[in-house]
């Protein structure tokens, strides 16, 4: 007889639980508040939480005994403390100290310094005095057509000039190119045109004009996509200079130039002054009882010193001027139309399209 003898082997599972601890709290600056996006971790294990926006945290380990917890954020002191974890629930608070770790500081500078046209890198259309008084410019759009990449409409008058700036979209009037005098950008605050040649316009004390292309943003502001127009002044010297320019014409157009410019306080004086403006009358192509008319005082008073110079500008402008929309006339006699309601249309807008008789 075969005996057979069979052994049973047994296996035991032995399984182990460990202790969780859950750990909460709140991470503040000295002065109270939340700090947000704090770490907080146990040192030499991947436990650990961030701190929402009201500076709160928490998370669960499994980790136990005497462990370090570590609080990080840049800006602030790290913060270091040990603790003993058996299990069940903790709280832990903490206040933050600026200092400590920090980014590399940035630093952005910018410098006022004489350049000559030939040594700046970027480009630059400029247009003197004398080219000035030979345009015997009406309105910017005059002044700025011989700048090579632009097309100024001056269709609606003097004022309020469109400036297009080549491989830019068409956004009118001076969105992506805004004006200055002598450095300082004309805006209308309270108003919705940004037509700088509204505010401010060309007399007998602007010494040249100059249209600085590229971006120029981080210097002069939002809005220079394309680049700035900035008109300079002539400032006095130690040759005294006097003009008056008078102008007549029909329609009913008088107008009054003046510049004055020269030392302050004798031979041995370093302040300088310059004065200019205008007055004028215009009745423009159509009498419809709204002339172009108002005046402009302008100046500036310079000190020089050994290494350098102080000038105060100033300004003062009181005019009207007429801006026209297309003016409808009749071909053969020159005569204003007359709309389907029997009125005589005198502009041509959006409104008046509806009642013309074509």
């Amino acid at each position: 007889m075969t005996k057979l003898f069979y052994t049973l082997l047994c296996v035991f599972s032995v399984s182990t639980m460990f202790a969780q601890t859950d750990i909460k709290g709140t991470v503040k600056d000295n002065s109270g508040v939340p700090v947000t996006g704090a770490n907080v971790l146990i040192e030499g294990s991947s436990s650990g939480a961030t701190t929402d926006f009201d500076g709160n945290y928490s998370f669960t380990t499994s980790v136990s005994g005497a462990q370090k917890i570590i609080v990080s954020f840049l800006g602030y002191e790290t913060l270091n403390k040990t603790v003993t974890l058996s299990g069940g629930a903790m709280t832990l608070d903490f206040v933050m100290v600026e200092g400590g770790n920090t980014l590399d500081e940035v630093v952005l500078t910018a410098s006022s310094t004489f350049r000559s046209q030939k040594e700046t890198p970027n480009s630059i259309s400029s247009l003197k005095a004398q080219e000035l008084t030979r345009l015997n410019a009406n309105s910017q759009a005059d002044i700025v057509a011989s700048i090579p990449g632009i097309v100024a409409d001056g269709g609606g008058g003097e004022a309020a000039t469109n400036i297009f700036v080549r491989g830019l979209p068409s956004g009118g009037q001076n969105d992506f190119s805004p004006i200055q005098y002598d450095g300082l950008t004309l805006a209308g605050y309270g108003l919705s045109s940004t037509a700088g040649d509204v505010y401010a316009k060309v007399d007998q004390g602007v010494k040249g004009v100059e249209f600085v292309r590229g971006g120029s943003s981080i210097l002069y502001g939002a809005g220079s996509t394309a680049g700035v127009m900035n008109y300079i002044s002539k400032t006095g010297d130690t040759n005294d200079e006097n003009i008056i320019n008078f102008e007549v014409a029909t329609k009913g157009r008088v107008k009054g130039e003046f510049y004055s410019g020269g030392k302050v306080g004798g031979e041995d004086s370093n302040t300088y002054y310059a004065v200019s403006g205008f007055v004028r009358k215009d009745d423009g192509p159509l009498d419809f009882g709204l002339p172009t008319k108002g005046y402009q005082f302008r100046g500036n008073l310079k000190k020089k010193f050994e290494n350098g110079s102080f000038t105060f500008y100033t300004q003062f402008i009181d005019d009207k001027a007429q801006f026209l929309l297309g003016l409808p006339l009749d071909g053969d006699s020159r005569e204003r139309i007359t709309g389907n309601d029997g009125e005589t249309v005198y502009q041509l807008n959006l409104h008046t399209l509806e009642i013309l008789v074509f």
